[in-house]
């Protein structure tokens, strides 16, 4: 006969697995709030967006079709400095 390749599910596991998915979620919940703050004060004190690049690179692409010099050259450091971090 085969072992059982279920672990048991004692009451124990199952608190585990209870509390590990509240710890995950509130590290997630965290994150992404954590995230949205710093966007919104980057873009409050410097107008450009520090974590969100598809709105710099939406930006840039506009910025050159304009041919607007200062704002290429300032979001063009926005992105290359995200890129550089990662």
């Amino acid at each position: 006969m085969l072992p059982n390749a279920l672990p048991a599910r004692t009451a124990r596991r199952l608190r585990l697995q209870v509390l590990r998915g509240r710890v995950g979620l509130g590290l997630v919940a965290g994150l992404s709030v954590l995230a949205g703050m710093t966007d919104a004060i980057g873009l409050l004190a410097l107008g450009d967006f520090v974590s969100f690049m598809s709105g710099n690179t939406t930006r840039l692409a506009v910025a050159i079709s304009d041919a607007d010099q200062a704002m290429v050259l300032r979001l063009s450091g926005a992105v290359l400095g995200f890129v550089a971090g990662n």
